[in-house]
């Protein structure tokens, strides 16, 4: 066996190791007993995943023209693809089947070490410009998306100057169907908050009339989110949203007025 033949078997096992637990984590994912909800960012960067690394297994081909003598000389080539393995670990998530599970949250909240993963494979790679060029890209769309995918869709601010952000599963609302939301409580430097007590309660000024359903806190996610499920709208229309919550041992409040067309 030659050296070249030696690296080639050694690239593909730790690529198959990577592929490995990405395509097991989509297994037990459609082996859940409920549904998760799934998201097209997690997903596009489960695909640039599996792109990246067959890729660069393939990419490797073109070093068989070079003689290699010594084992140390082909380490070069095997050090980007552990980084490889390291991120696909970090994009899929541990799957309990009864269990809730929503892959934009999990995917946020593993975003820093997958950056840091996908930096340090494109640092470390071999490949020629052009597939460097083609990493750098892809990278960058990928991080410009998720500045993008957390815009929220309500904002307030509380009368002790936190910040009350609301992302909505239903973007953008509309009238007549259920989803849910994910309520976020930032401090003045940008920190999500914990607090004791959070309620949202909804209505129709103009109209006199409240949310035709009782929308309730049910979960704490990963990233420090507040899931409020239970949210519906029947008419579109100015609504007024009433938020009270308690932090630090201290009431406060936001107002969030909002157009619903």
């Amino acid at each position: 066996m030659t050296l070249f033949e030696f690296l080639m078997a050694l690239a593909s096992v730790v690529i198959a190791i990577a592929l490995t637990e990405i395509f097991a984590g989509w297994g037990r994912l459609l082996r859940t007993h409920i549904v998760p909800r799934l998201d097209w960012l997690h997903q596009a960067w489960t695909l640039v995943i599996v792109l990246y690394a067959i890729q660069y297994w393939v990419g490797i081909w073109p070093y068989r023209e070079i003689q290699f003598t010594y084992i140390y000389q082909v380490w070069f080539l095997i050090f980007p693809t552990l980084f490889i393995v390291l991120v696909s670990y970090a994009i899929t998530p541990d799957i309990d089947p009864d269990t809730n599970l929503d892959l934009r949250d999990y995917y946020l909240s593993r975003r820093t070490p997958i950056f840091i993963g996908l930096a340090a494979f494109i640092a470390t790679a071999q490949h020629r410009g052009g597939m460097k060029l083609f990493f750098s890209l892809s990278l960058l769309f990928a991080i410009s998306c998720t500045h993008a995918a957390e815009t929220p869709d309500l904002t307030g601010t509380t009368e002790k100057g936190l910040t009350v952000e609301i992302y909505s599963e239903l973007s953008p609302l509309r009238i007549n169907q259920i989803h849910s939301w994910h309520v976020r409580i930032l401090d003045g430097g940008r920190k999500t908050l914990a607090v004791e007590k959070l309620q949202l309660i909804g209505g129709m000024p103009e109209h006199d009339h409240g949310l035709p359903t009782q929308p309730q806190i049910t979960a704490t996610l990963d990233n420090g989110d507040y899931l409020l499920e239970g949210v519906r709208f029947h008419m579109q229309g100015l609504w007024l949203l009433e938020i009270d919550l308690q932090h630090d041992g201290s009431e406060d409040s936001a107002s969030i007025e909002f157009v619903l067309q």
